[in-house]
C-alpha cells in the first residue's frame, strides 16, 4: 500500500501530468483530499521544507483513500480471508458442479425411480388389435403417407444443403471481426486464430437459441396442436411451412446481400416453432396401427436421411451463397405442395370442439400423464434429449477446436452419420423388431449411443470420428421411431396433435438445458487444454454416459406394457 501511496504522490507533483490522472481523483471521491489540477501550482511554490511536508501529507492522504477502496476481492489469494476464499471457490466450482452435474443426474434418477414406482401395483388392461405384431405392407404404408413423405424428404434435403453453410456464415462474420475487418473464410481456414475464437461465439449463439427454443415452442406448440385437433391437420402444416420459409429466407438474404448475421439471428426465431408434432399426428391418423407407424416412421426417416446425404454432398460442392439460396427455394416448394397437394387426414367427425382454454400450454402438458406407458416413454425421451443435445453440441466444438475440422470434413462427418441413420432405420428396425422387440430396440439404441459417446471423445484423427459415425451413428435414432409409434398409438386419439405438441415441448425444454449443462462441465474441466491430465476427459465422458442408466431403467420397466410373444398390447390406460 505504501508503494501505491508513493506512486500517487509522485504523479501529483509531476510536471507532465495528464488529464487521465484526474480520473483517479474522481475515483477517490469528490472530497478535497485529492486536489484539482490548479492546486498543484501552489504546491510547486512552497519552500523546500514545506514541500517535503506537503509530499508526506499527500502520500498519507492518497494511501488512506486507496486503503478505503481496497477490498478482500482485490487482495492476492494468499492474503484473502478464509471466508472470502470459500465464497470465491463456491462461485467458481461449487455452483457449476451443483447445477450442471449433481442436479441433472439427480433429477434423471429420481424421475426414473418415481415413474417406475408409479402404478406398480395396479393392473393395466389390454386392448386387442388384429395383426398388431405385424406391420402392414410397404405399398399400403406408401399409399397412406406418401404425400407428407415427399414434403418431408424435400424439406430435409434443402435443409441439409444449407444448414452447415449457415454455421460457417456465422463463423465468417465473427472471424472477420476478430481479424480487424479482414474477410476470413473459416471453411478453409478453420485452424486460424480468428476462426478458433469465432467457434466460441457460435457456440454461445447456439446456447442462446437453445434457451429461446423452448420458450417459443412453449406457446406455439400447444396452440398448433389444439388448432390442428379442432380444425384439421392441413392448417397447422401450412402455418409451419410459412414460418420455415420466412426463416430460411432471412439466411439466404444475409448470404446473398451481405447483410448482418444478426438479421438472420432475430428472424430465425420465427423458424423455431415446432415443425414435427402436427405432421406426426398426420402420419398416425393415416395409419392408426402401432407396428405400421413404427416402420413407417423408420422408413420416412431413412428416406429423409438419404435426402440429407444427397443434400450434404451437394452443399459441400457449391458456394455458401448457393447453398443458402437452395435452402430458401426448397422451402417455397414445400409450402406450395402443402397448400395444393396435401390431403386432410382428420375427418370432421373426429375433430374436437375448439376452446380458447385449449391454447394454454398447461392444457397440453396434462396429456403427458394420461397413462403409465405414455409417462415412461416421455421420461425416456426427456432424458435422452438432454443427453444427446448436450453431448453433440459440445462434440461439434470438440471436433472444430481439437481436430480442426474444415467445412468439407464437417460435411463428410455429417454424411457418415446420415448414412448410418439410413441403414439402421430402414433395415435395422425391421430386422431387429422380431428379434429384440420394442424394449430391446430401446435398450440397444441407448447402449450404442453411450458407446459412441466414449469413442468420439477419445478420437485423435478425423477418420476415427467418421468410422464411429458410420457404424454407431444411426443406432441412437432407432429409439425415436419406437417412442413415436408406441406413444402415439397409446395416447388419446382425440388429442393426438396436442399430445405430440406436448411431448415435443417437453423434449425441447430438455434439449435446451442439455447444451448449457454440458458446456459448463466442458469449460470447467477443459479436457483438451494443452497439458490437461487424462482424468479430465474421463470425468467428462462419465458425465455423459451416466445419463444412459436412468434411460435403461425406464426401458426395462416398459416390458409390462409392451407385447411379449403372443400377448396383446398393453396400453396402460386403466392404470
Amino acid at each position: 500500500m505504501a508503494r501505491l501511496g508513493l506512486f500517487g504522490a509522485v504523479l501529483l507533483v509531476s510536471p507532465t501530468l495528464s488529464s487521465g490522472f484526474y480520473g483517479i481523483g474522481d475515483v477517490a471521491s469528490n472530497s478535497s483530499t485529492c486536489s484539482p489540477l490548479d492546486s498543484i501550482a501552489d504546491v510547486a511554490g512552497f519552500a523546500e521544507a514545506s514541500f517535503e511536508e506537503a509530499i508526506q501529507v499527500k502520500l498519507l492522504q492518497v494511501s488512506t483513500e486507496l486503503g478505503r477502496k481496497s477490498g478482500a476481492g482485490q487482495l492476492p489469494a494468499g492474503r484473502q480471508s478464509l471466508a472470502a476464499r470459500i465464497v470465491e471457490q463456491a462461485q467458481r466450482k461449487f455452483l457449476p458442479v451443483t447445477t450442471s452435474i449433481l442436479l441433472p443426474h439427480g433429477l434423471a434418477f429420481v424421475m426414473a425411480a418415481l415413474l417406475i414406482k408409479r402404478h406398480r401395483n395396479r393392473k393395466a388392461d389390454y386392448f386387442p388389435e388384429t395383426s398388431e405384431d405385424r406391420p402392414r405392407s410397404l405399398s399400403y404404408i406408401a399409399s397412406r403417407v406418401g404425400h407428407m413423405w415427399i414434403i418431408h424428404a424435400l424439406s430435409v434435403f434443402v435443409f441439409a444443403v444449407s444448414a452447415p453453410s449457415a454455421d460457417y456464415m456465422y463463423l465468417n462474420s465473427f472471424a472477420k471481426h476478430y481479424a480487424d475487418g479482414k474477410p476470413t473464410d473459416c471453411s478453409t481456414e478453420m485452424d486460424t486464430t480468428p476462426c478458433s475464437r469465432a467457434v466460441v461465439d457460435v457456440t454461445q449463439i447456439q446456447v442462446i437459441r437453445g434457451f429461446a427454443l423452448p420458450v417459443i415452442q412453449f406457446f406455439a406448440g400447444p396452440a398448433l396442436g389444439a388448432i390442428s385437433d379442432a380444425f384439421g391437420r392441413r392448417p397447422g402444416v401450412i402455418a409451419i411451412r410459412i414460418a420455415l420459409m420466412i426463416s430460411t429466407g432471412a439466411g439466404a438474404a444475409v448470404a446473398c446481400f451481405d447483410l448482418s448475421v444478426w438479421f438472420d439471428f432475430w428472424v430465425g426465431f420465427l423458424g423455431m416453432i415446432p415443425f414435427m408434432p402436427v405432421p406426426l399426428a398426420w402420419y398416425i391418423d393415416r395409419l392408426d396401427h402401432t407396428p405400421s407407424i413404427v416402420i413407417a416412421t423408420a422408413l420416412v426417416e431413412s428416406t429423409c436421411t438419404l435426402a440429407s446425404i444427397l443434400g450434404s454432398l451437394l452443399g459441400g460442392f457449391i458456394s455458401l451463397k448457393s447453398a443458402m439460396l437452395i435452402g430458401f427455394l426448397g422451402k417455397v416448394v414445400c409450402l406450395f405442395l402443402a397448400i395444393f397437394w396435401l390431403p386432410e387426414s382428420l375427418p370432421e367427425e373426429k375433430r374436437i370442439r375448439f376452446t380458447w382454454s385449449s391454447l394454454a400450454p398447461t392444457a397440453a402438458l396434462r396429456v403427458l400423464f394420461q397413462s403409465p406407458l405414455v409417462e415412461k416413454l416421455a421420461g425416456i425421451a426427456l432424458i435422452d434429449s438432454f443427453h444427446y443435445s448436450g453431448f453433440y453440441a459440445m462434440a461439434n466444438r470438440f471436433f472444430q477446436q481439437h481436430l480442426a475440422l474444415n467445412r468439407q470434413q464437417a460435411y463428410l462427418q455429417t454424411m457418415m452419420v446420415l448414412f448410418s441413420d439410413m441403414v439402421w432405420l430402414s433395415a435395422g428396425v425391421s430386422a431387429l423388431w422380431p428379434i429384440l422387440g420394442q424394449v430391446g430396440i430401446l435398450v440397444a439404441s441407448t447402449l450404442a449411443t453411450a458407446l459412441s459417446d466414449v469413442l468420439l471423445m477419445l478420437a485423435k484423427k478425423p477418420w476415427q470420428v467418421n468410422l464411429n459415425s458410420l457404424v454407431l451413428g444411426g443406432l441412437g435414432n432407432m429409439n425415436s421411431c419406437v417412442i413415436a409409434g408406441v406413444a402415439g398409438r397409446a395416447a388419446s386419439q382425440e388429442k393426438q396433435a396436442m399430445f405430440q405438441s406436448a411431448l415435443n415441448l417437453a423434449i425441447q425444454v430438455s434439449s435446451a438445458l442439455g447444451p448449457a449443462a454440458f458446456m459448463t462441465v466442458y469449460q470447467l474441466l477443459d479436457p483438451t487444454a494443452p497439458g490437461a491430465p487424462a482424468w479430465r476427459m474421463t470425468v467428462y465422458i462419465l458425465y455423459g454416459v451416466m445419463f444412459a442408466v436412468p434411460s435403461l431403467m425406464l426401458s426395462f420397466a416398459l416390458r409390462r406394457f409392451l407385447p411379449q410373444g403372443d400377448k396383446d398390447y398393453d396400453s396402460g390406460f386403466s392404470s
